[in-house]
């Protein structure tokens, strides 16, 4: 009686940790800030905690861009309110955290002005349509 007591709780302690490390949310592992006379760059490194193919490179990029905006990744809090929202913002994107020990890059993306003389009037929380998204294997 007592083995299969230990046995029903082990097994329930291995399940939960399965479906935990499974839902992960992808979120910033490391970041900096960059600013000079003429822009201001935020660079992060994120984890998505999931596998994906080439073809949700973009997709992924823009939810990312979307949670600098909002600002509401699990683990940071950018400072937008010292220096406001950067002109632009490059990515390093890991599948896992084991990738980032590994250096095993999923891809990379940048995020900027189209027009390279205006980037002092953007803000990558305004003017979307003045901004590219260039995604870099």
């Amino acid at each position: 009686m007592r083995k299969n007591l230990i046995c029903i709780l082990l097994l329930i302690l291995s399940l939960s940790g399965c479906s935990k490390v499974s839902t992960k949310e992808m979120d910033v592992y490391s970041s900096t800030i960059e600013k000079n006379a003429s822009e201001t760059t935020l660079t992060i490194t994120v984890i998505l905690n999931r596998q994906i193919s080439s073809q949700e490179y973009e997709d992924y990029a823009r939810s990312i861009i979307d949670h600098c905006i909002k600002n509401n990744f699990k683990s940071v809090k950018f400072s937008y309110d010292l220096s406001g929202y950067p002109s632009s913002l490059d990515a390093t994107v890991y599948t896992t955290e084991n990738d980032i020990k590994k250096n095993n890059i999923c891809y990379t993306f940048r995020y900027h002005p189209a027009d390279k003389n205006s980037s002092s009037k953007y803000t990558i929380n305004d003017n979307s349509d003045k901004y590219l998204l260039e995604i870099i294997k």
